[in-house]
């Protein structure tokens, strides 16, 4: 048993046994709010901890796959996306869970469930690629096929030219993330079965997500 998982257990009974003992007391009712407070707090600590152990986990698996990935003189990055509900309205965005593997930065950004890529695969459910051969089709694509703006497109780095976005689906075909990949040479990424790196994705996805499932 690990330090924090003893300390959260001692604390949860901890609680437990004041809300056992406090009505027996001449205190206040509402001092019950302190304790049961405090095992809501420890309980949605412990999500956030699994979480970002599950992420530190997926980007391993992701290190390790982009270490043997075929690159050919491609530059290729690759990170984790999550469907997260936010703000009062619970509207349902896609985090980055960490920094892309091959690159630097990107991690903790939220992005809209319709745009781009990943906002398609999320919809869709089903594995998607995108080659853009220069920058004018690239821009030309974001606007006509994956709902930018030009203002939108202006702002964004247009060096990628070939995307793969993969998402991981449970048994009730329910997204429990993407995995996205991209680089800047035109063609790295295909859905063709003789395509190795198509192959090591789809092995890695499928160690990915078997976790997930339990």
């Amino acid at each position: 048993m690990s330090r924090r998982t003893r300390l959260v257990w001692l604390v949860e009974f901890a609680c437990v046994t004041v809300i056992g003992v406090l009505p027996s007391t001449s205190a206040a009712l509402w001092w019950l709010l302190v304790p049961i407070g405090a095992i809501v707090a420890l309980k949605y600590l412990e999500e956030r901890w699994r979480a970002i152990e599950g992420h530190d986990q997926i980007k391993h698996q992701l290190s390790l796959l982009l270490s043997v990935l075929p690159a050919d003189g491609a530059n290729i990055r690759c990170t984790y996306h999550v469907p997260l509900k936010t703000g009062w309205r619970r509207r349902v965005r896609l985090l980055q869970a960490f920094d892309y593997v091959g690159d630097q930065g990107g991690g903790g950004r939220l992005f809209a469930i319709d745009r781009g890529i990943i906002g398609l695969v999320l919809s869709s459910k089903e594995t998607k690629v995108e080659n853009f051969r220069n920058d004018a089709e690239y821009r030309d694509r974001m606007t006509s096929g994956y709902n930018y703006t030009h203002e939108e497109v202006g702002r964004r780095r247009a060096d990628r030219r070939s995307y793969l976005c993969d998402p991981l689906l449970d048994e009730n075909h329910t997204v429990l993330g993407l995995l996205y990949f991209d680089a800047d040479h035109y063609g790295v990424f295909t859905l063709d079965h003789d395509n190795p790196r198509w192959r090591m994705i789809r092995a890695a996805s499928a160690v990915i997500r078997a976790p997930l499932l339990n």
